[in-house]
């Protein structure tokens, strides 16, 4: 089930299914925190819900491993999908987990040499501020696409980090989908969010080792009896071919199709956004592409 936090939602999606969110805590009144199982290579999405009791609009600011990666902003009482960094209007890098990168302790600086906040490694932070929605469907806008580190550094044998995941950005796609911008007022500083999702991502073994999941069940072996020295007319029978019938799990069928609603990619600092005008036929995906 999706994370919930004062009438917001968040949950992380991969292969077409949610990712089952572990040990939900409620820190205070505005952050929640949970653990989430991740897989090397697999891609995979971030979905928000806006269902805010006042009615408000929000801006949705995602952190990985310490790093800005997006912003997208939601109307009122809609769901929309962050699915990788936008590099144009039509084209992105999926988040991918990766990983991470080691480097040996007797290279050149050290621990100290890497770039990676080890506080923050393996974390997802979403940031959400309310705000205030206005289409502007008559604006003509820029675009200026954001620079983010693709993959993270190595870090040094002596983080004890032997096993962990990072997030990396995958090869670029393309989207089928325009965009527009809509007028945004905001009424908390994205330094001071309204809400806040923290999701500590890992292996599942490591998780598992922690007790933070539980452990899926193994199969076990019979281990055979002491040996009576006869065979008997069934033992006899044994040896001889026979059939076996194959087990067949039912396939999972396909997921729900999410749908996607009222999009915003936002990457403000305190300037008035760029608005872009779309074609009618667009599926309500808006950014808001201005630099800080």
């Amino acid at each position: 089930m999706p994370v919930r936090q004062l009438g917001y939602e968040v949950s992380l999606w991969s292969d077409g299914a949610e990712i089952p969110a572990y040990k939900v805590e409620n820190v205070n009144d505005k952050t929640v925190t949970c653990y989430i199982p991740s897989e090397a290579g697999k891609e995979f999405t971030v979905k928000f819900r806006n269902e805010p009791v006042v009615g408000y609009g929000a801006a949705f600011y995602v952190h990985m491993d310490g790093r800005e990666m997006q912003g997208l902003s939601v109307y009122p009482y809609e769901c929309t999908t962050m699915k990788g960094v936008y590099e144009t209007l039509s084209a992105i890098r999926p988040f991918e987990f990766a990983r991470l990168k080691l480097k040996e302790d007797d290279e050149e600086g050290g621990e100290s040499s890497t770039s990676v906040d080890m506080a923050k490694l393996g974390l997802i932070e979403v940031r959400v501020c309310r705000a205030t929605l206005t289409p502007d469907e008559y604006g003509s806008g820029e675009y200026r696409p954001r620079s983010v580190q693709a993959e993270l550094d190595a870090v040094s044998e002596k983080a004890k980090k032997v096993g962990w995941h990072s997030v990396s950005l995958g090869k670029t796609k393309a989207l089928a989908t325009a965009a527009n911008v809509p007028r945004i007022t905001y009424i908390d500083n994205k330094d001071q969010p309204y809400a806040i999702f923290r999701f500590r991502y890992q292996p599942r073994e490591i998780l598992e080792d922690q007790g933070i999941i539980p452990a899926r069940p193994r199969s076990s072996t019979l281990s055979p009896g002491p040996s009576t020295g006869k065979r008997s007319r069934q033992d006899d029978s044994s040896d001889r071919p026979h059939k076996r019938r194959a087990s067949v799990k039912a396939e999972p069928g396909p997921s729900a199709r999410v749908k996607r609603e009222a999009e915003v990619v936002d990457l403000t600092g305190q300037r008035e956004p760029s608005p872009i005008r779309v074609p009618e036929d667009a599926q309500g995906e808006v950014f808001d592409l201005t630099d800080d």
